[in-house]
């Protein structure tokens, strides 16, 4: 029997997936939000797919970069303050009237335990690459906008 805490890992067209599906989707808003001042021309079409391509991009490759500085430990101070806030208000919340006491015990078990999980998932830099990739996606659409 599998353990249940073990986590099924995505496969690696997902992150893409969703990616594209935000980029068509702003694609859509801008069109729906700003098709009075655009017109039907191709070079119109290449303004809104770039900018939505860029938009997409720098807000994956934003989170992305968050998730490796999360990675690289500098969060986890934070993780612990946050943990015992959490348990130390709203403990009761899952059904125990008494105050429930997290795994760590202290900041140097939080460590630990962080530094391991780095090495378990080493496959969060899909997110940054889905964001680097949409915005080259975008430069072509730019560099298409301007040769038309």
């Amino acid at each position: 029997m599998k353990d249940l805490k073990e986590k099924k890992k995505l496969p690696l067209w997902v992150p893409y997936l969703i990616a594209f599906a935000f980029s068509f989707a702003a694609v859509y808003l801008v069109y729906l939000f700003q098709k009075e001042y655009y017109t039907d021309s191709v070079q119109d079409l290449y303004k809104m797919l770039s900018n939505a391509f860029f938009f997409v991009g720098v807000m994956f490759t934003g989170f992305g970069a968050l998730i490796l500085i999360s990675m690289a430990g500098n969060f986890i101070g934070l993780g612990y303050l946050f943990l015992n806030i959490k348990e130390t208000y709203f403990g009761w919340v899952r059904g125990k009237m008494e105050y429930q006491r997290t795994d760590y015990k202290d900041y140097k078990l939080a460590k630990e335990a962080k530094e391991e999980e780095k090495r378990k998932e080493a496959g969060k830099w899909r997110i940054l690459i889905v964001g680097i990739v949409n915005i080259i996606i975008s430069m072509v659409f730019l560099k298409l906008f301007y040769t038309v």
